[in-house]
């Protein structure tokens, strides 16, 4: 068997008698680990293993440049630069075989070479965390470089863009790395280390972010929402705030427009729309004490929606008295100013001439024909003649007429009243024909006193707006805008507050007859009584703002608790310690779908869906009186996480990168190895 002469990096020299070369070296390099020439402690390998680290593994270049440069060690990092600038002034200015500094320079890395080999086969874990933790500084401190210059990129908002920057950098650092791995000196050797660390880091940078969503981010969830359930409910509302589309100032100028506006009970889950609504759906409809809390919470205020919608009616259109107690109030008014405007009236009164008003009776009975001589007939009268038979006897007895003011004016009285209660009867045509009977004496009164023509005027003018009541309430219940909206502006002033009285009347009774649960503000969402208010309600937008809000508070109630029961029953079973579907399973003997079902519930247990989170996101998406900006101060803590989370993230695929590279180096060789001489 031949013998092969060996040195080994630390200089020693072995005889090894083998086959070939090749196993010659292999039992060379086994001896030189199992007999080492120096022992190194674990922290000698761990401080070498952070240098080599630090330094991208340039740490055997710059150990061998700083022993050139001849300089004492005192200067420190002074040291590698001046050898570098010693040997490129020699590589111009001298032969190759007449450059002592490029040959001190060569010793001296070659030394540091061995010095890692050793060290790394002794101590491999100490040396392997202290080549990470250096990589990890060396990261850390470039960053904090380019945050000073001004050169710092940001994070990407998405998570391809993460993966591609993770990606981009794991390659540049791991060429890098890779370059100063290479133990060859030509162009080749370097050209192999720089490509195939590249790719090695670059694949690290790419491989480490997917894995980490995939396997790592469910666990990590899992211990934040044990550790700090709080923490981690905010960050989900901030998650749902983001998606809504909204901004924290949006939720502090919503909230505390609704406040001021007396609506207290409005919350950033209503402001937040879909997002929050949604999410208040999952923690109603999962055990624990949040779902108990939004249900409280959501039914208690439905039930006091009726009360606030009425409110919020009565004070848009102006008017918290009811129909009823307006008509009465206008009538006293009414009244009381007609006994001191009709009393007036008859102080200066003179005789009244009531034969036109005989004479437009007679028309109505006998048209046509003089009254002096009417045969006699046993046909009795009808309610029409009958009335008129009655007024004329007591204005004439056919040889004298009635002329005095005072008792003019109580027959007066006696036909209003008629005319009313014909009205009221609904005998239009009675109605018509007494009222021109009661139109006429009020011609001829006005004429013998003219205090009592005012006092008329002002009495039917009272009366109709009172009238305007019961226009309002038909507008209300079977009216069109085209129809209302001019009726409305066709009145007095006073005629319009009747109006609004009459027609906000029957609104008020539906919203208070209405079931309880019902979204009682559904109905003012259309478009016809969008047009009315805005015309007829001095309140219309503040009250048109209330309702919206009503109809919102309305629908994330159903969002979060309405819709089918199947999900509340199975957080039911789940609360009691029981899956209905494994238990199905089982009882039809179906493995498959057992193992399924079984999965599924361990994969609940490692996510951060937990009560006490759900807890926490109940607390944050009803909460009453919140503070100006908590919502911004909330996200920016979010915000601030993730960018923690993410700088975490790129500093270990970095620092990883710098390992990786240089281990691939090492393991596949100088790139003759692989292509061949």
């Amino acid at each position: 068997m031949p013998g092969f002469r060996i040195t080994l990096d630390d200089g020693r020299k072995l005889r090894i008698d083998a086959d070939s070369e090749a196993a010659a070296a292999g039992a060379a390099l086994q001896w030189s680990r199992d007999n080492p020439a120096q022992k190194y402690s674990p922290l000698a390998a761990e401080a070498e293993g952070f240098l080599k680290g630090a330094s991208f593994n340039w740490r055997d270049e710059i150990r061998g440049a700083s022993v050139a440069s001849g300089l004492p060690e005192a200067l420190g990092g002074f040291r590698a630069p001046v050898g570098a600038a010693k040997m490129a002034y020699e590589h111009f200015t001298r032969p190759e075989g007449e450059r002592p500094t490029r040959q001190k320079y060569e010793e001296a890395r070659d030394e540091a070479r061995r010095r890692e080999t050793a060290m790394a086969a002794q101590q491999p874990v100490a040396f392997g965390a202290g080549q990470f933790a250096g990589g990890v500084g060396s990261t850390l401190a470039t960053a904090g470089l380019g945050q000073a210059v001004g050169l710092a990129g940001r994070t990407a908002p998405t998570f391809l863009g993460r993966v591609g920057q993770a990606t981009g950098a794991g390659a540049a650092q791991g060429a890098i790395a890779g370059a100063g791995e290479t133990e060859g000196g030509d162009a080749l050797d370097l050209a192999y280390g720089t490509g195939l660390g590249g790719l090695t880091g670059g694949a690290l940078g790419f491989s480490l972010p997917v894995l980490a969503s995939t396997f790592v981010s469910p666990f990590a969830s899992m211990l934040s929402s044990r550790i700090n359930p709080q923490g981690y409910g905010e960050r989900q509302v901030a998650r749902a705030l983001v998606e809504s589309g909204h901004t924290p100032a949006d939720i502090d100028r919503e909230l505390a427009a609704a406040v001021r506006e007396g609506q207290d009970v409005y919350t950033p889950a209503d402001v937040m729309g879909l997002s929050g609504q949604r999410m208040l759906s999952t923690v109603a409809r999962a055990p624990g004490e949040g779902r108990q809390m939004v249900s409280d919470f959501l039914e208690g205020r439905q039930a006091g929606q009726s009360r606030r919608v009425a409110s919020q009616l009565s004070e848009g259109f102006g008017e918290r008295r009811t129909a009823q107690q307006v008509q009465r109030d206008m009538e006293e008014a009414r009244d009381t100013r007609a006994d001191v405007e009709f009393e007036a009236g008859r102080q200066n009164a003179g005789a009244v001439n009531v034969r036109p008003v005989i004479q437009q009776i007679d028309a109505t009975l006998q048209p046509g024909v003089n009254q002096i001589a009417r045969p006699p007939s046993g046909i009795a009268d009808d309610p029409i003649e009958a009335q008129l038979q009655g007024i004329r006897r007591l204005l004439t007895d056919d040889r004298s007429v009635l002329s005095d003011y005072r008792a003019v004016e109580r027959i007066r009285r006696v036909v209003a009243d008629k005319v009313n209660s014909a009205h009221q009867r609904g005998e239009g045509n009675l109605a018509r024909v007494l009222r021109g009977v009661r139109d006429a004496l009020d011609r001829q009164m006005e004429q013998a006193s003219q205090g009592f023509r005012q006092a008329n005027r002002n009495f039917a003018q009272a009366s109709r707006n009172i009238e305007a009541i019961e226009q309002g309430r038909t507008a209300a219940r079977r009216g069109r805008p085209e129809d209302t909206i001019p009726a409305f502006q066709a009145l007095t002033p006073e005629g319009q507050q009747g109006f609004r009285a009459g027609y906000i009347d029957p609104l008020i009774e539906q919203v208070a007859g209405a079931p309880v649960g019902v979204n009682k503000a559904r109905q003012f969402t259309s478009e016809a009584f969008g047009r009315e208010a805005g015309v007829m309600a001095p309140g219309a937008q503040r009250m048109g703002r209330q309702l919206e809000r009503e109809n919102v508070m309305a629908e994330t109630r159903q969002q979060a608790l309405g819709g089918s029961r199947t999900a509340d029953n199975l957080a039911d079973a789940e609360a009691m310690g029981v899956d209905p579907t494994m238990i199905g399973h089982a009882l039809r003997g179906d493995v498959m779908g057992l193992l399924r079902a079984a999965m599924a519930g361990a994969a609940r247990g490692v996510t951060g869906n937990t009560p006490a989170v759900r807890r926490a996101v109940a607390e944050l998406l009803l909460a009453r009186n919140v503070p100006q900006g908590e919502f911004q101060r909330l996200l920016d803590r979010t915000v601030q996480s993730i960018v923690n989370a993410q700088r975490t993230a790129q500093v270990l695929t970095r620092a990883g990168a710098i390992m990786t590279a240089g281990a691939a180096v090492d393991a596949l060789g100088n790139p003759q190895d692989l292509l061949g001489p």
